[in-house]
């Protein structure tokens, strides 16, 4: 009686090897990272602006933002994003956004945790302070606004296949070409100005193993 359930123990056993070495197998192969198909992160950070026109100093403030975007292969993806800040400056806070049209470029394999990634985009950028101060020494609303470029890049660290934690540094050239003073609109302003962002978020990839 012993012996026969002795024998059936390892004659199970025996079945259930391949299917556990299987399903090791199947686990190697998952990936550590993928930045392919949709992806969405929300992140927080500090931005800065200095354009010799409107100011000697660099402004800069804290703020955050969003980015969604789609990995086409596991280096390549397109992406939009949009950040806010808010500029504390001597004359009061001044909201500084961007919008940018961009794409990325990741030094992926499946394996690696940690993946680097440079980035190019398109971006809309805007000033906007209310209650502003006038060279004729009246008050009224502000705002400017104008189209330049973006380059950055940054890193990912993947805790798990499907979230990375991030940061990311950009660099944005151009000019405010057009502005609004009370209503009242101001063209051809032609001030440049550069901007930087630096911003620290956890972005979602939700089709990783479909």
């Amino acid at each position: 009686m012993h012996r026969s359930t002795l024998l059936a123990a390892c004659a199970a056993l025996l079945a259930a090897a391949p299917l556990a070495a299987q399903g090791t197998a199947q686990g190697a192969t998952l990936p550590a990272s993928s930045t392919k198909g949709f992806f969405i992160g929300i992140h927080s950070g500090g931005s800065s602006i200095s354009a010799d026109d409107l100011s000697d100093d660099t402004e800069a403030g804290g703020g955050g933002g969003i980015q969604i975007g789609y990995g086409f292969t596991p280096q390549l993806a397109l992406f939009v994003e949009g950040t806010g800040a808010v500029l504390d400056t001597d004359d009061g806070d001044i909201a500084l956004g961007h919008a940018d049209i961009g794409v990325r470029y990741a030094f992926t394999s499946p394996t690696r945790r940690w993946v680097p990634h440079l980035e190019a985009a398109v971006s809309g950028r805007g000033l906007a302070q209310d209650d502003a101060v006038l060279d004729g020494g009246g008050i009224g609303d502000v705002s400017m606004g104008g189209v330049g470029f973006t380059f950055g890049g940054g890193v990912q660290y993947y805790a798990a296949p499907q979230w990375a934690i991030g940061a990311a540094l950009k660099w944005t050239t151009g000019e405010f070409s057009e502005g609004e003073i009370d209503d009242v609109k101001v063209e051809d302003l032609d001030i440049d100005a550069t901007s930087l962002r630096l911003n620290l978020g956890v972005t979602w990839y939700p089709m990783i193993g479909r």
